[in-house]
């Protein structure tokens, strides 16, 4: 359904007590930026005790980074749902690692697969690479990752929250293909941008970790609203009888959503937000 008709008939008056945003293609516009109305929104969002959480496949540094400006702290879903956390706290609501013997395999099975992709290791706050390239390289900057490089993977002594995949040029179905039919019993494996697949423990997931928000305080699907553009927010969308995918989204993407958002560079996510407060206001 267009998103200009979603809160345009009466008596129709949700309430909203929960918004879960996904970060890149969906509150970041192209050039990776937040608009800085998204800013002035969060104020409006807090003094009527609507929680926003940021949900995303993003490192939890990046995700402080990006919301720094936030001093009252911002609940953060980072690694597709495998690290819940405060911005402003010190420890997380949830955590979970990879096994340590399950990571060794992984990478076993990887490098003896032959693929056309670089392999990396994401703990929580870093990505561990070995002789990247230049393009991966030029992605982790560009997406603000902290990254270090290592002889070996097998090394890092680190807790590792996903395993992860970087395909110059965008991932091929072959490469999606050989991957998910290795692992997809053992992990939760996700292609969660053009060029980039993830493996998570099994269970772990942003709509997992956005259920678990939920119980903790007391808030319904019916109650929230979600927004997201790529197959990683798939399982988001089932958390919220408000799922909005961007007009940027792949068709698979928006077919799995009640509601269609315009998309990230015309701040599609503040825009159906800000309709739904002028709506309520209007129908209180």
């Amino acid at each position: 359904m267009p998103w200009r008709n979603v809160f345009g008939n009466r008596p129709f008056k949700p309430e909203i007590r929960l918004i879960a945003s996904d970060m890149d293609g969906t509150l970041l516009n192209s050039q990776g930026q937040i608009e800085p109305s998204f800013f002035e929104l969060l104020t409006e969002l807090a003094r009527r005790d609507i929680m926003f959480v940021a949900c995303s496949g993003r490192f939890y540094a990046t995700l402080v980074r990006n919301f720094q400006q936030v001093k009252s702290g911002l609940l953060l879903i980072a690694h597709n749902g495998a690290v819940i956390q405060w911005s402003n706290a010190k420890r997380p609501i949830f955590e979970r690692n990879i096994e340590q013997k399950m990571v060794v395999s992984a990478l076993q099975q990887l490098s003896a697969m032959n693929l056309a992709a670089e392999i990396y290791l994401a703990a929580k706050s870093t990505a561990y690479v070995m002789k990247p390239s230049a393009d991966l390289k030029t992605e982790f900057i560009r997406n603000d990752v902290d990254f270090v490089e290592t002889p070996s993977l097998y090394t890092v002594k680190e807790g590792i929250k996903k395993i992860g995949l970087f395909q110059k040029g965008g991932l091929t179905e072959t490469t999606v293909r050989k991957v998910n039919a290795v692992f997809q019993a053992s992990f939760t494996c996700v292609v969660s941008g053009e060029s980039w697949w993830e493996m998570m423990s099994k269970g772990i997931s942003k709509g997992r970790a956005l259920a678990m928000i939920q119980e903790r305080f007391g808030i319904s699907p019916e109650q929230t609203m979600v927004f997201g553009d790529y197959y990683n927010d798939l399982e988001l969308f089932q958390q919220a009888a408000y799922s909005f995918a961007m007009a940027n989204a792949p068709p698979e993407v928006k077919k799995a959503a009640r509601f269609i958002a315009p998309d990230h560079d015309s701040n599609g996510v503040v825009k159906v937000i800000r309709q739904y407060l002028a709506k309520s206001t209007e129908l209180i």
